[in-house]
């Protein structure tokens, strides 16, 4: 999964995406402070601002609008769209994540609703939930590993590690790694294989399944059980399943956490990681109630044109949405490949719409779908360059754009001064670099 999917440099006008329904439509033209002068189109038919404030969402973006729409039915769909082979069973984990699709499609459309009345830091803090939603889900379709860490004496690491260097006894059958740090024994686990009665394996439920099962996001932590605890119920029972229930947060459910076992399971890459970190990071401004959202929204950040801003906030609340459905749709077709006896009706029409929304949105680059743009190329250069100081003016022989692979290429630390940029164009004196907006 480390590749890219629909890595076309720029956007892709699409051609068969369902159309908006019309009474969400007429309400997205309605919304409070939407008003608009004259729309004129472009010679491609798209919507142009002439004068007058914001246009509504779906007039400013009409394609992202329907793809956004077009992913969440394709979402609702997958649970219902289900289906077993010559009877054999669904498995109740099946029809489970079919319903967290279905949860994921409801937060994106709550985006949408935001996007459209004009609440960008709500609709992009909800795309935040989206996000670690999307990464959760794909943990519980397709991890299989785990990290599991105890804390023994030396006698015990020693007597131990023969053990698993001699791959005899039964718990050594799932370790794939096993180390020392300090006092800890630190090991990498496979789970967790579902046998029948013949011993064969006929299901693999993720470590992820019991995390999620276990934990309870309401608990506490156990210092306060004994002021929080119910009649009729034990505090120190209580404190001590809070200790376990911080156990699964600490290692499966924070974000960090997160990461690193999508890295441990080879779902991300190491550079990867590092550029869902920024959108992470991006999205989060909008949770936590710091000047750095505020100020983006407020018209105080990067981008302070307002006709601007407000097309930039559109465009990428909606780039957002949909690249998160695209990464969920992905990894549940992963995970019912994997399954011979499960398959999805409708499925090839849903391939072809993620292809085509993953190009139309590949110019958001998002790990793993989409590629650099001329702007990412024109910064790689300039910064290869300029050699941290180092290099030499006019910068002669230095390397055009053009001529950096894909990989070369460094990631950018700023979503929506990024976007700005491709909408405007830049140019470097000291480099004589350079390109002309996208749009």
């Amino acid at each position: 999964m480390a590749e890219h999917f629909g890595a076309s440099a720029g956007p892709v006008a699409p051609s068969s995406l369902v159309v908006i329904d019309e009474e969400a439509l007429a309400a997205s033209q309605c919304m409070a402070g939407f008003t608009h002068g004259t729309i004129a189109t472009s010679g491609t038919g798209k919507p142009v601002r002439v004068s007058g404030r914001a246009l509504p969402l779906h007039d400013e973006h009409p394609e992202l609008v329907q793809a956004a729409q077009l992913m969440i039915r394709c979402l609702r769909s997958l649970g219902p769209g289900l289906r077993s082979v010559d009877g054999a069973s669904v498995w109740m984990q099946h029809l489970e994540f079919g319903e967290r699709a279905a949860a994921l499609a409801s937060h994106l459309e709550a985006a949408i609703s935001l996007a459209s009345t004009g609440h960008w830091a709500s609709a992009f803090a909800v795309a935040r939930v989206g996000l670690e939603h999307q990464c959760l889900d794909e943990l519980l379709l397709l991890a299989d590993r785990y990290r599991e860490d105890r804390k023994v004496d030396d006698v015990t690491f020693e007597a131990w590690k023969v053990e698993y260097e001699a791959r005899v006894e039964e718990w050594t059958e799932t370790v794939v790694s096993f180390d020392r740090s300090k006092k800890l024994v630190r090991m990498v686990r496979t789970g967790y294989p579902i046998k029948d009665d013949a011993g064969v394996v006929v299901e693999q439920l993720s470590p992820y399944y019991p995390a999620m099962q276990h934990h309870n996001a309401t608990l506490g932590p156990a210092n306060v059980q004994e002021h929080l605890a119910p009649s009729f119920s034990e505090p120190g029972h209580l404190a001590e399943w809070a200790t376990r229930n911080r156990g699964w947060y600490d290692r499966y459910l924070k974000w960090s956490s997160i990461v690193d076992n999508l890295t441990l399971n080879s779902r991300v890459t190491a550079e990867q990681a590092i550029q869902l970190g920024v959108h992470y990071r991006f999205l989060s401004a909008f949770v936590h109630a710091t000047d750095t959202g505020y100020d983006m929204v407020n018209g105080r950040g990067a981008v302070r044109q307002e006709s601007l801003s407000r097309h930039l906030f559109g465009e990428l609340a909606l780039l957002y949405l949909c690249v998160i459905a695209v990464a969920e749709m992905l990894a549940f077709f992963e995970f019912v490949d994997a399954r011979p006896k499960v398959f999805l009706e409708g499925r090839d029409s849903m391939n072809a719409d993620c292809a085509e929304v993953a190009a139309m949105t590949s110019y958001l680059w998002f790990p793993r779908l989409g590629a650099p743009t001329v702007f990412d190329r024109f910064e790689q250069a300039n910064r290869s360059a300029h050699d941290g100081g180092r290099g030499v003016f006019p910068f002669a022989g230095a390397r055009r754009p053009n001529e950096f692979a894909d990989d070369e290429v460094g990631y950018y630390r700023d979503p929506l001064e990024r976007l700005g940029h491709l909408h405007q164009g830049l140019r470097e004196f000291t480099t004589s670099f350079g390109f002309d907006a996208l749009w």
